[in-house]
């Protein structure tokens, strides 16, 4: 059977619905083909995508949106969920970062790799940077936990023997530990003295 080759049709012309036009970096399309990001996840990243200004590299998005563009229902159910997604597509798979908020406002974020525009076609293309807000993060989470661990001292710790075991006899002419002796004599009510 004979290929057919393709012929691409062009025109000058720019399409009504030209922008925003996004481009997708090929990580995210291995990535779901690696199983790391399912359907919802990759049509939330697009949809994301496609709402940041080319500008400045922030979007804005709720929840009640995202509930919308995944077919749910507007509840608290689908609040948790689209939650979920948002969280694991920032702290499992680092797509994208937003900061902590709450409620059903809107939200800034900013996309992993995402190519901002050019103003001149003299400038260099620029691509949105999310390492340093992950960075700025786990900064944060060390600063609080030193403050709650009580740091070890310099110097160190001697090690010393375990302590050996005698055994005693008792009056049957039988060994036993030290530890059962001391069970025993626990047990004896205050102030008797059964040994004399």
């Amino acid at each position: 059977m004979k290929k057919t080759k393709i012929i691409v049709h062009k025109t000058t012309e720019e399409p009504k619905d030209y922008t925003p036009f996004v481009m997708v970096a090929g990580s995210i399309f291995r990535a779901y083909n690696a199983g790391e990001l399912n359907g919802e996840k990759i049509l939330v990243f697009l949809m994301l995508s496609k709402k940041v200004n080319p500008h400045n590299g922030i979007g804005a998005a709720n929840y009640a949106e995202i509930a919308a563009w995944l077919k749910l229902k507007t509840n608290e159910q689908s609040t948790n969920h689209v939650n979920k997604l948002m969280v694991e597509l920032r702290d499992k798979n680092k797509l994208l970062w937003f900061s902590k908020h709450g409620g059903s406002r809107d939200f800034e974020y900013v996309i992993a790799d995402y190519k901002l525009a050019k103003n001149s076609d003299s400038e260099m293309p620029k691509w949105v940077d999310i390492a340093p807000y992950f960075q700025s993060q786990e900064q944060t989470k060390s600063r609080t936990s030193e403050k709650t661990t009580p740091k070890p001292s310099s110097e160190p710790i001697p090690r010393h023997p375990p302590p050996e075991q005698r055994l005693e006899r008792s009056n049957d002419e039988e060994f036993t530990s030290l530890k059962d002796v001391i069970r025993k004599r626990e047990s004896r009510p205050p102030y008797t003295n059964t040994d004399s």
